[in-house]
């Protein structure tokens, strides 16, 4: 009896592998490479996180010891699971919003009763955030198909995404970053399909993950201007609609003055129920994601009166402090010295002090020299750097053509959704360098999503160069496929030898 059972699932299991692989070989070639893509991409999450410990690369830790940091604030929830019952300012990092810190803590319990010990459990964050990279990447190609980006145009901007280093750096990173930009990836997707459907339920999902993402950074919030714009415009276009439809029912009924007036009233109803609709959904997203996002501001302030939107301030004294350099050089100064390495300058020869230098030697490798860990490293780091550079000019002269070129899969309300963002983010992220003068300041993770809309503007111009049959446009359409390629292929091997 036990093996006619076993045969009978063999059989099964057999027959479904059959009809995967079959389903697999029937489908069309760009999904083909964005799975390939897509496995190549966690594979390398996964050998990332392997061999970089908790405390390695990371960003406001240092060890299990620690009293303060994420790790002590993730240990406090692990401990107490409640609020804190001390001033947040009075610990490093305890001021930031609790989400995520709650979350890991609840991981480490499970790790625990599962049979991991403490030290292990803790290293275990990293499948955590791994798996935030990974929704991210994935959340990151819904919005890249709900734009109808396609073809090569599609696999460029995905591989762009899926295998950039910044994505791989923030899958073992167990700090609130990645948490926070896989909830504004979430957001902005659902914003996006509440545009073309505005319904209750696509509403409130913009609620929660708006929300949700303010409650694990303050810096959620940077997307909420833009999410703003679509519902003003949309509004607008409605109130548009509805007078419109007004002035023609006006005119229909001086045609025909045996209209009754209860026929009257009906229409009026019907014709302003859309807009009441929208106001109801307005409420709702209020009520949803506002308190989600403020209350640990409100509880913090309420209680210790930490002010809203609180970040510690650094101390001029530290040798990082880069206050003293006139703003000419912080966006200028393209000198040698800053050039010589593609790794961060950190007191030799000088502190990095360039904003755009900063955030392109960041959005690679972090705030870290890996040539410290081996010399072999040096030169595919160095050609991944300068292949960034191609493909950053690229990403903002196809920002500027998808602005202003009329297409017919991205229309003006969500061509302003975007730049409004884009401006938000970086408008803030370049106040926040000015305010806090430090080279640290100056890191790519704070600017995240930037990724997401340069790689969303190449995929676009890749499809409309595709349209064009001239070859000059072919060879632009190719030259940008080589150049993705190139920096695909150098991103996997400098964290492969890393």
């Amino acid at each position: 009896m036990g093996d006619k059972v076993k045969d009978k699932w063999k059989d099964k299991l057999k027959d479904k592998f059959i009809q995967y692989k079959k389903s697999l070989k029937e489908l069309p070639q760009t999904d083909k490479l964005i799975i390939l893509i897509a496995l190549i991409g966690v594979a390398i999450r996964i050998i990332y996180i392997c061999y970089t410990n908790f405390n390695v690369r990371q960003h406001d830790l240092l060890s299990l010891q620690d009293k303060e940091g994420h790790v002590a604030y993730i240990v406090y929830w692990y401990n107490h699971f409640k609020l804190p019952d001390f001033d947040p300012r009075s610990l490093w990092q305890f001021y930031q919003p609790p989400l995520h810190h709650m979350l890991a803590a609840l991981w480490l319990r499970l790790n625990i009763l599962v049979g991991f010990n403490f030290a292990t459990a803790v290293e275990n964050i990293q499948v955590l955030t791994l798996i935030y990279s990974c929704i991210t990447t994935y959340i990151s190609y819904k919005i890249l198909k709900e734009l109808g980006i396609k073809g090569k145009g599609l696999v460029i901007a995905f591989t762009l995404i899926c295998l950039h280093p910044t994505m791989i750096l923030l899958s073992g990173s167990i700090n609130n970053d990645i948490l926070c930009l896989m909830l504004e990836m979430a957001a902005i997707l659902a914003t996006i399909k509440w545009y073309k459907k505005s319904s209750m339920k696509n509403i409130i999902i913009i609620a929660l993950y708006l929300g949700l993402s303010m409650m694990t950074k303050t810096s959620g919030v940077l997307i909420a201007p833009g999410i703003a714009c679509v519902f003003v415009f949309k509004f607008i276009s409605c109130v548009i609609v509805w007078k419109n439809n007004k002035k023609s029912d006006n005119k229909e009924q001086s045609d025909n003055k045996e209209q009754s007036d209860n026929k009257k009233q009906s229409d009026n109803k019907k014709q302003s129920a859309p807009i009441a609709n929208l106001i109801k959904q307005f409420v709702v997203f209020l009520i949803i994601s506002v308190p989600i996002g403020i209350w640990w501001s409100v509880y913090a302030y309420a209680r210790f009166g930490m002010p809203i939107g609180y970040v510690p301030k650094l101390s001029i004294n530290l040798d990082q402090y880069i206050g003293s350099y006139p703003t000419w050089k912080r966006y200028l100064d393209f000198d040698f010295a800053q050039l010589k390495s593609v790794f961060e300058n950190w007191g030799n020869p000088n502190f990095e002090h360039n904003i755009l230098l900063a955030i392109l030697k960041t959005s690679l490798f972090g705030e870290y020299n890996f040539s410290k860990t081996t010399s072999l490293i040096v030169l595919p780091a160095t050609m991944l750097f300068w292949t960034n550079v191609i493909l950053a000019v690229l990403s903002v002269f196809a920002m500027i053509y998808v602005c202003i070129k009329k297409m017919e899969n991205m229309n003006y309300v969500i061509k302003i959704f975007f730049s409004v963002m884009y401006i938000t983010i970086l408008g803030s992220f370049i106040k926040f360098c000015f305010q806090f003068p430090h080279t640290c300041t100056m890191d790519y993770r704070y600017i995240v999503p930037t990724l997401l809309f340069g790689a969303i503007a190449i995929g676009m111009l890749v499809n409309e160069l595709d349209k064009k049959k001239k070859i000059i446009y072919e060879m632009l359409s190719s030259g940008i496929c080589a150049a993705t390629l190139l920096f695909a292929v150098f991103s996997i091997l400098t964290y492969c030898i890393l």
